[in-house]
């Protein structure tokens, strides 16, 4: 908005004055000479503040149009493809005649892979639109609808104004896509909500609109909608139609808002008929208006919370979970996008649990270079041919505890760049830690205490939800291991309440999960590390003294080598050091949580990376590290005193040492 609008606001403050202190012209007799009628007028300061108020309006208009004019110069770059609802312009980095990927909707092992084509994306959105239409009880205009299909967030949000998964633009009867590394479309609800409007109209509720898509999409992820709204309720429990539709402001992930209003639309249409649709769409849905908004649909607002009561306390059966297939007429011919997990936690005798080659990842918007971003793509290329084989992902929300019981959600990191990010590190062969973290203010997170039971009770309800939101986007999407909090040491005392959150995570997510408990007491005395599969510490334990060269033979390495044996064998667990980093500071052995605190000392980080792989990189308890931190944007400077190693001696020691085929005691 700043950089469209701020050249043409700059210009026009500096009109405005002369308008508004301009003088008065009184009213001119006719005989006056055109001579002097000359004069006044180039003598006024109206003149001069009405050609810049003009250029500002010329300047301003212009700007607004510049995704337009982006379309012209890039128009090149995409090849036109037309089919019988769509005119489609594909980018020519994605549409690549001959080029195989991966399909995961396959039947069969010969089809697992698709010819990357405009002509296929012609006829799988014709058949996608055909589906949600019947659905819909529309029918789709002669006139074709438009799509952009981006392989590039980049060229994205030059051409689109946005990285999200899709844009729509109405007024066009236009979409914008942004295609997932399988190159399929990442959320098919665009093309939904684009049809009922050019059908329909602009939607009375935006929320109620999403849920009639879903609706149209016919599935969740390949599950049907009423199945896995069942699946919800068996793992998290009965959510009602205020905490579906967010009518109390209460957290709820988005992805069970999603499932769960898709499933409600469903059932409405199997109680109520094909003509509640639009109903629903053209009926506002605001916080407040429950009654009229039930009443538009026949019904009283009690009426429908208890009849989605009741279909949820009906006796649901696992079965009702299964994945949707072509013959179920709630699905649709959208492409489920469930990846297995690629690195699940081995079980039983024999087998031992994989090593985790990690380093941390960090989402770094400036410039639109952060998680999901063509960017971000780059870097885990990087990550991958230094010889790492897994990444952490660290999304966060914001929280002011205790002084006030709530946590705030929506930062930078969004769920469709978090997973696409995802998307991108499995698709380079990286596993994936999501580790959601929490930041504080004022101080630091781990300092957050509650002497209110009450208090703690309705901030911890709420990082409930977080959590769950997290262990079901990672279970969707195959991730390898759940963080379930970071460094929180003034709560992690309240054994009863972290006992109750992992059982509640495990029904969700089945892959591994740990803590990210801070270096010292919390790690070493946490209580409830039985409950979980690893046992994991960010391991910021100083290595020397200050003044002092890191050695793995000192015997404070040693040291830290003997504790961490010894409570790996207390708890029969292996450990994972979920973060690990040095600062290129002279204080980077004796501070390791410190950066920028000191002189650059890039010999010392190299030597602190050094160390820590001679004395724990074989040790038979260590399962695996993460190293703090590499920027999603590739930036930093070599001679900084940041935790970034890249452009530094110490990433030559990490890619020596995860280039070794042995670690951990592991071959």
């Amino acid at each position: 908005w700043g950089a469209t609008f701020g050249p043409a606001l700059l210009v026009l403050l500096v009109g405005l004055p002369a308008v508004f202190t301009r003088k008065r012209v009184a009213w001119v007799p006719a005989e006056v000479p055109a001579q002097e009628l000359a004069a006044r007028a180039q003598n006024s300061p109206l003149g001069p503040a009405a050609v810049l108020m003009s250029f500002a309006a010329v300047l301003g208009a212009g700007m607004m149009g510049w995704t337009w004019l982006a379309r012209i110069q890039h128009r090149d770059d995409f090849i036109l493809s037309r089919s019988h609802y769509w005119t489609l312009h594909v980018e020519k980095s994605a549409a690549v005649p001959g080029q195989m990927v991966t399909d995961p909707g396959a039947r069969s092992a010969s089809s697992r892979t698709r010819e990357l084509d405009p002509q296929l994306w012609a006829a799988r959105s014709d058949l996608r639109l055909s589906a949600m239409a019947g659905r819909l009880e529309i029918e789709p205009s002669r006139r074709p609808l438009n799509a952009y299909l981006f392989a590039s967030t980049e060229t994205k949000r030059l051409m689109a104004g946005s990285d999200e998964p899709f844009t729509l633009e109405p007024r066009r009867r236009e979409i914008d896509h942004l295609l997932g590394p399988d190159g399929d479309i990442t959320d098919p609800r665009g093309d939904a909500l684009l049809l009922m409007e050019a059908a329909w109209g602009k939607p009375a509720s935006d929320a109620v609109a999403l849920a009639l898509a879903r609706y149209a999409v016919g599935n969740f992820h390949g599950q049907s909608l009423e199945g896995y709204a069942a699946r919800i309720a068996r793992e998290e429990g009965p959510y009602t139609l205020r905490d579906i539709f967010d009518l109390d402001g209460v957290y709820l992930s988005p992805l069970v808002r999603d499932a769960l209003g898709g499933a409600w639309v469903a059932r409405l249409v199997d109680h109520r008929g094909l003509g509640i649709l639009r109903a629903l769409y053209r009926n506002p849905f605001p916080a407040g208006s429950e009654e009229k908004f039930a009443r538009a649909l026949g019904t009283s607002w009690e009426g429908l919370e208890r009849e989605w009561r009741e279909e949820n306390q009906k006796a649901e059966t696992p079965g009702e979970g299964a994945k949707a297939t072509d013959d179920d007429p709630r699905s649709s011919t959208s492409t489920p996008r469930t990846p297995k997990r690629g690195n699940p936690l081995p079980r039983g005798p024999g087998h031992r649990p994989p090593f985790f080659k990690g380093i941390s990842f960090s989402h770094e918007f400036e410039f639109g270079w952060g998680y999901g971003s063509d960017q971000a793509a780059r870097e885990l290329s990087k990550i991958r041919d230094v010889g790492a084989k897994s990444i952490a992902i660290i999304p966060y929300a914001f929280t002011r505890a205790p002084r006030e019981a709530t946590i705030r959600f929506g930062a930078d990191e969004r769920d469709d760049r978090v997973i696409r990010t995802i998307e991108q590190a499995h698709a380079l062969g990286l596993s994936v830690m999501l580790k959601p973290q929490l930041w504080s203010s004022p101080g630091f997170a781990g300092a957050i205490a509650f002497k209110s039971d009450s208090d703690f009770d309705r901030w911890f309800a709420l990082y409930r939800r977080w959590l769950l939101h997290y262990a079901r986007m990672a279970e969707l999407y195959g991730v390898e291991l759940l963080a379930i909090g970071t460094e929180l040491d003034g709560i992690t005392g309240r054994e009863a309440a972290w006992r109750a959150l992992v059982r509640d995570l495990r029904r969700v997510y089945r892959g591994p999960l740990t803590y990210a408990a801070s270096w010292g007491s919390d790690f070493e005395n946490l209580s409830f590390w039985d409950a979980l599969d690893y046992l994991g510490v960010d391991m910021y334990y100083p290595l020397a003294g200050a003044g002092e060269v890191p050695r793995a033979d000192s015997p404070r390495i040693g040291e830290l080598v003997r504790k961490f044996a010894q409570i790996s064998a207390r708890h029969n667990k292996p450990i994972i050091f979920t973060e690990v980093g040095y600062a290129s500071v002279r204080t980077a052995a004796a501070k390791p949580w410190k950066d920028r605190d000191a002189a650059p000392d890039r010999e010392l980080q190299r030597q602190c990376y050094e160390a820590v792989f001679e004395a724990f990189y074989h040790q038979p308890w260590l399962a695996g590290l993460y190293w703090w931190k590499w920027p999603s944007d590739g930036g930093g400077n070599p001679y900084d005193g940041s935790f970034n190693p890249v452009g530094k001696p110490a990433l030559d020691v990490l890619a020596s040492w995860y280039g070794q085929k042995t670690e951990g005691g592991r071959q």
